[in-house]
């Protein structure tokens, strides 16, 4: 960050000061200094500070977005995310920032299309590598920023995916003979709708069997427990006595009750990709869902929920989401079925209407 600072010392004839630009890169303080008025300074801030850093590359600006504005801002689960995206820039690492054009961004959109990268993907480095443009600006590293609306490419809107009825019932026959522990992971997503990380992290302290609740504060992520997703995440989730009754039952038959709930014989994580693999895929193959990720738990529960008319802002507290528009964009899917109601109501209402109004007409003549 860039700033401006009164510099004061003392000379045979007395004190005397100026103004200095202060300014880091790469965590370097630069100054600039005999500036005889604040405004002065102010006025070559711009000027100065653009011509310290003519020479940033692509590269640089990257790091320094990463360890200024990350390093304080950003979880270590964003951060990681965020490092992975470095490796889809080295064909413009060395260029100057201030060089990059618009056309250069198309080029590298390009590469990651014939490189097989999908459009998801892209406009997620793309958004990152805008906010490290946005924050060269933000700190007078560069003046532009390249990248436009023009450069996002078209989201695909995957159908949800998610069980029905009928299917939640074939999923539960399905996990009937896993080992009880693999069994009950499944069965409580099924009933809460939790995050594959918000799962694995579960202790038994997170249960308040008295109160019905389930407590949701942390995750499990590349092998570390790390806090949620969002703020939004950390709820507070009502559990039905099913669940419940299952958990109390399942504890109750421990020879040794673990810190973790769903863990390993001494106590550790799962291995996230064997239970995905050995447990819910096979659920999943054996009533011909093979295609589904485990993500379509939570949205079975969400979908279950919103079919039955519970209130969207109690799901969406449920679920973690930030705000009820984003679960409302996520299960539109299921929206028809109010949509049909709505028109039935008014339907209904103008048949009142015409009731009433013969009721009228009929009074009238008789009088």
């Amino acid at each position: 960050m860039a700033g401006i600072r009164k510099k004061k010392w003392k000379t045979k004839a007395g004190n005397s000061f100026c103004y200095e630009i202060t300014y880091y890169i790469n965590g370097k303080l630069v100054r600039k200094s005999g500036f005889k008025t604040k405004q002065e300074a102010q006025e070559a801030l711009p000027n100065v500070t653009k011509s310290f850093s003519k020479n940033l590359t692509i590269q640089e600006l990257v790091n320094i977005y990463l360890n200024e504005h990350c390093l304080c801002h950003c979880k270590e689960t964003t951060l990681i995310l965020y490092k992975g995206y470095k490796k889809n820039l080295e064909n413009i690492n060395r260029m100057q920032a201030k060089k990059v054009t618009g056309r250069d961004i198309n080029n590298l959109i390009i590469q990651w299309k014939n490189g097989g990268m999908k459009n998801k993907s892209i406009n997620n480095i793309l958004v990152f590598l805008k906010s490290c443009f946005n924050y060269g600006i933000e700190n007078k590293l560069i003046s532009t920023n390249p990248i436009t609306k023009k450069h996002s490419q078209p989201k695909k809107h995957d159908k949800i995916q998610f069980l029905t009825e009928d299917e939640m019932v074939m999923f539960k026959w399905a996990i009937k003979d896993f080992p009880e522990n693999k069994r009950l992971a499944l069965l409580l997503d099924l009933h809460t709708g939790l995050r594959i990380g918000e799962l694995m992290a579960l202790e038994w302290a997170d249960i308040d069997f008295k109160n019905k609740l389930l407590n949701v504060n942390k995750q499990y992520y590349r092998r570390k427990i790390t806090t949620p997703k969002t703020i939004e995440s950390v709820r507070k989730i009502d559990l039905d006595d099913i669940i419940l009754k299952e958990l109390w039952k399942y504890k109750s038959n421990l020879k040794v009750i673990h810190k973790v709930i769903f863990c390993n014989e001494t106590g550790g994580y799962w291995d996230r990709a064997k239970f995905i693999e050995n447990y819910f895929k096979k659920a999943v193959e054996a009533i011909g869902k093979g295609d589904y990720t485990f993500h379509c738990l939570r949205h079975t529960h969400a979908t279950f929920l919103l079919a039955n008319e519970v209130d969207i802002k109690y799901i969406q507290e449920r679920l973690g989401h930030t705000d009820p528009q984003t679960t409302l964009r996520t299960y539109s899917h299921v929206m028809p079925k109010t949509k049909s109601k709505v028109c039935k109501i008014f339907s209904n209402f103008e048949q009142y209407e015409q009731n009433m109004s013969n009721m009228q007409s009929t009074k009238a003549e008789n009088q």
